[in-house]
């Protein structure tokens, strides 16, 4: 079953700890969106998920060297994509929310290859980089659960 393959522990997985029940500030402090924002779209776990995964690429790229400016663009657009396309299917309704979040999964999977990219070369912490494709892994999970459940239901 092809769900079942996207939902398996990646290897990586044993080598750094992350807590995603952690709230998520603002990037230079403030109050936590949990306490800031009460609607609908602030409750799901996988939004916030993606926030925080956005956050921790633009910590990553931030530190790129010169010379890595596409990958760096590619990346931050790909981080901030999933999180609007969370929103976009939040706001629609059967296929039509399916497909929102098929598209969010397709750029996390994006950010997943790239992530692979910038470990690869070395570009970051091999620590935040393993952060980021947890959150990247767990979004990327959650996100194959709603659209079943989304298709199913509709």
């Amino acid at each position: 079953m092809a769900i079942a393959s996207d939902l398996s522990i990646p290897s990586y997985a044993h080598r750094a700890t992350f807590s995603f029940n952690a709230p998520i500030t603002r990037p230079k402090g403030g109050q936590p969106i949990d306490t800031r924002r009460q609607n609908d779209l602030h409750k799901l776990d996988v939004y916030r998920c993606a926030l925080q995964l956005y956050r921790k690429v633009s910590r990553i790229v931030a530190q790129f060297p010169r010379g890595e400016a596409d990958l760096r663009d590619q990346m931050k657009r790909a981080a901030r994509s999933v999180p609007f396309n969370i929103g976009e299917g939040v706001g629609k309704r059967g296929n039509a929310r399916a497909a929102a979040y098929q598209v969010a999964l397709g750029q996390d999977k994006e950010l997943i290859v790239a992530l692979d990219c910038v470990e690869i070369d070395g570009l970051a912490p091999d620590d935040d980089v393993i952060e980021a494709q947890d959150l990247a892994d767990r979004v990327a999970a959650m996100l194959t659960k709603l659209i079943a459940a989304t298709r199913a239901s509709g």
